[in-house]
């Protein structure tokens, strides 16, 4: 364990800040929950959209841009993307930082909020032939080693509503179509951008229909993602969940190293 003294006093743990975790975890499994107030971990979840360990979906022989384009991003792109999430009636509100890094085969996800009045930072890494879960506050940043990527879920399930959506969309969860949105310049780097519209849900919750606004860079990296889902029930509003970009770049070996001394795995 590294201590970080910066004048700030300790107000959180490894453990509260890990039942923080699971709970939104548990929240946003629903994908766009009730409209109107903040929902609990009572909540029923739905369905994750893509089975864990399933091959990357492809585009078919003869796709259009977005397919391949979607096909790109499912399969992995190497790079750093820091994204700001924000969102309204889905899950509990998520706002915060989100932060994705992919290397030849090694993977970092950072979720950092101010939940409490301070910020919290969670980190899921999966490199250097180890699984490491930390969290860091103004005050105390503690690092633990993981015995298998499992115990990394609750970081890297977070969200499976970005991630996991393209994919869907290539397996056939529900039917779809595509119009050409003119390019961004995101983060500093052009976009090709897309509307999606879906006759129905992705990954679960109240019946409705979903519209996602993609921009994608041409290796397949996401840049933009904005969410919305309207109910069937006009009593519950719409819901929605935007992840943009604000920086991008390559993914070095230095963002693999445990910000902490980890301690070891029990047993």
């Amino acid at each position: 364990m590294q201590t970080l003294d910066r004048g700030w006093p300790s107000r959180t743990s490894h453990a509260r800040v890990l039942g923080g975790l699971l709970m939104l975890l548990a929240v946003l499994a629903l994908v766009a929950c009730n409209g109107g107030g903040d929902n609990t971990a009572t909540d029923t979840p739905g369905p994750t959209v893509v089975a864990s360990g399933t091959l990357a979906p492809t585009a078919a022989p003869g796709a259009g841009d977005f397919e391949k384009l979607a096909a790109s991003y499912a399969a992995g792109v190497d790079g750093r993307v820091k994204y700001s999430i924000d969102s309204k009636n889905f899950g509990v509100h998520p706002q915060g930082t989100w932060v994705t890094y992919r290397r030849e085969g090694e993977i970092r996800e950072d979720w950092e909020q101010d939940a409490n009045g301070y910020l919290e930072k969670s980190v899921a890494i999966i490199a250097n032939d180890g699984f490491f879960f930390c969290s860091e506050t103004p005050s105390l940043v503690t690092c633990d080693e993981q015995p298998s990527a499992k115990e990394l879920e609750v970081i890297l399930l977070l969200f499976t509503t970005v991630k996991d959506y393209p994919g869907a969309l290539l397996n056939g969860v529900a039917p779809y179509t595509v119009a050409d949105l003119p390019g961004e310049t995101i983060a500093g780097e052009e976009t090709a951008c897309f509307d999606v519209t879906v006759d129905g849900r992705i990954g679960g919750g109240p019946e409705g229909a979903e519209k996602v606004k993609f921009c994608f860079r041409e290796d397949g990296t996401l840049l933009k993602y904005e969410r919305i889902v309207t109910f069937t029930d006009p009593s519950q509003p719409e819901a929605w969940l935007n992840a943009i970009a604000q920086e991008v770049g390559d993914a070095s070996p230095g963002d693999f190293v445990v910000p902490g001394s980890p301690t070891q795995p029990a047993g």
